[in-house]
């Protein structure tokens, strides 16, 4: 009953999910090359962003508000009211509001660029960040992806920052484990591809994953990755059942069948493509259930992925809303 109630549930996947090879709107089609930021290469648009980051960390608006658009959409995902910066901010007081508060909150001590993805008027950057709570005096770490999208006056217009919410929620709270706000998952970071890939393949190998899980075609992806496939799901391995690194296709049944076992889907629902490359990022909002506890939680993240040039998955990572799920876990 269990796995005719999750295949169920996956099949909705199919109902709600578009198979157009870019998602819509600024920065998702291949023709949106007309800002100042779109005419430099990507090196230069993430120098000009992270020199942003910087100024902003110290508290210096004199020239990144500049190229705030009046009515910018900036949100960082988490718990709010334990976090007290999580939450959605608009305009260019909004951004300044939420560096006040953040900076008042956490002192950022490291943060390594992982990569970055370029598509037109969007920016993607993967980072390893951490830093220190300051009403605990714990420290945090963990992998987050920010989201840029400028408009075509080279206005940025929304940032929209994942985050291991889970762990930044433990950092925030004075009696729970320090460990539990140190969430690196390192296996994927040299998984770089092995040679150009055209973005539309890429896209379409994407597709098909996606196709294939919403069929309950595990076989078949199974037949679509490497033997060193890395596969990584963020959260509290003691906690969410599901989450973890698997590696090997043996290892992904294990994913699998741990997955039917636990946990059903109401809605998943893909929103956004960004490619650059061998590198796919999906957005994404889903709606899942827990077996054992009968919970149902929303949430929304973003998946990456690495395809190579055979087209094959050679790294899957979820950058998934870690707190809600591991409430649903919860009795």
């Amino acid at each position: 009953m269990r796995f005719q109630k999750w295949f169920i549930g996956i099949l909705l996947v199919s109902l709600v999910f578009s198979f157009s090879v870019y998602g819509k709107g600024p920065g998702h089609g291949p023709d949106h090359g007309k800002t100042k930021f779109c005419n430099k290469d990507k090196d230069a648009v993430v120098k000009d962003i992270t020199k942003i980051i910087k100024q902003l960390q110290g508290n210096d608006f004199s020239i990144s508000e500049k190229i705030f658009a009046e009515n910018i959409l900036w949100k960082y995902e988490g718990v709010a009211g334990t976090v007290p910066f999580a939450g959605t901010y608009q305009g260019q007081t909004g951004v300044k509001t939420f560096w006040k508060i953040y900076l008042r909150s956490v002192l950022p001590t490291k943060a390594d660029l992982r990569y970055a993805l370029r598509q037109g008027n969007i920016l993607h950057l993967h980072w390893t960040e951490e830093g220190v709570v300051k009403s605990t005096g714990k420290r945090y770490a963990m992998e987050t992806v920010q989201r840029w999208e400028f408009n075509d006056e080279g206005e940025i217009v929304k940032l929209r920052w994942y985050n291991d919410t889970y762990a930044l929620y433990n950092a925030f709270l004075i009696h729970t484990n320090p460990r539990l706000s140190l969430a690196l998952h390192p296996a994927d970071y040299y998984i770089n591809g092995n040679g150009p890939v055209d973005a539309a393949f890429a896209v379409q190998v994407v597709q098909r994953y996606y196709y294939q899980f919403s069929q309950g075609d595990i076989q078949g992806m199974l037949s679509n990755v490497p033997n060193n496939v890395v596969f990584i799901l963020a959260g509290p391995e003691g906690l969410t059942k599901i989450a973890g690194t698997w590696t090997t296709p043996q290892g992904l049944i294990g994913f699998f069948t741990t997955l039917a076992a636990n946990e059903w889907y109401n809605k998943f629902q893909l929103l956004t493509f960004t490619v650059d490359g061998n590198r796919v990022d999906v957005e994404f909002e889903e709606e899942i259930g827990i077996f054992e506890t009968g919970k149902v939680t929303s949430c929304a993240g973003l998946h990456s992925f690495v395809v190579l040039t055979n087209g094959q998955v050679a790294k899957f990572r979820s950058y998934n809303d870690t707190y809600p799920v591991a409430w649903t876990y919860i009795p």
